[in-house]
């Protein structure tokens, strides 16, 4: 979704669109592309957010994240309240909250101070996968509630899927409007995306066959919940008002 909007908007920039038209465009083409694919909440936060970033550029604000992801639930739950107990939900803002919230204290704790190349390239990767442990540490009350089971490896498995979703949209959207005047050069742009989904389904695949792939915990109860959360609610505590200090 950001995918989709942020690159129509830029776009639109980038050959001198003012703001308001290029805003106004790129908003109505995530919303036809959100009813396109069925609303579904994660859909919906997206276009919300969304939706906020490119007001606060129109008008010359600057974005705040947890504003719109404030917005975006509340948007969602005053349309339907019970979403606040739908899966889908919960994993959607818990992985934007994830990132937020933990990936700054992880990427923190992984960075490395060397100036060579592979410390560079060392950071990159780790700052990969801080998002990715951030995202897994946050989710990890809504995956034992709903689904009762940890899968330990997708840490890794983010790293490698994530980086690639860039090239199977862009191939698939360019593939797609290609297609409508050159059919047989559409087809061949569509073959990226053919080509990095099969690697998705390979990888995913053998990771699934590694001995401890997936840990079935059984549901938790509601006390471990609450200390789990309240153990990482204080951890960010520490981390920003240290952090403000120095």
């Amino acid at each position: 979704m950001s995918f989709i909007g942020m690159g129509l908007y830029g776009t639109l920039r980038r050959i001198g669109v003012p703001f308001v038209p290029a805003g106004i465009l790129g908003g109505a083409i995530l919303l036809l592309y959100t009813m396109m694919i069925g609303a579904g909440v994660s859909s919906i936060r997206a276009l919300i957010m969304f939706l906020v970033r490119i007001g606060a550029e129109m008008t010359g604000r600057d974005y705040d994240l947890p504003t719109s992801l404030g917005l975006a639930a509340a948007v969602i739950c005053a349309w339907q309240p019970l979403f606040i107990n739908d899966a889908g939900f919960l994993l959607s803002f818990g992985a934007i909250l994830g990132i937020w919230l933990l990936g700054p204290i992880i990427g923190e704790l992984l960075r490395s101070d060397g100036k060579s190349l592979i410390n560079k390239f060392l950071n990159k990767l780790l700052e990969s996968m801080s998002t990715s442990i951030a995202v897994s540490v946050f989710l990890m009350g809504p995956l034992l509630c709903f689904y009762f089971e940890v899968p330990p490896y997708s840490i890794f498995l983010n790293v490698l899927v994530i980086p690639a979703m860039p090239l199977v949209m862009g191939a698939g959207l360019a593939g797609l409007t290609t297609g409508l005047v050159f059919p047989s050069a559409g087809g061949l742009l569509l073959q990226a995306c053919r080509g990095v989904l099969w690697m998705y389904d390979v990888v995913c695949t053998a990771a699934g066959r590694i001995p401890g792939s997936r840990i079935i915990t059984g549901k938790p109860g509601l006390l471990w919940l609450i200390a789990y959360y309240a153990v990482i609610a204080a951890l960010c505590f520490i981390f920003y008002r240290t952090k403000e200090k120095h």
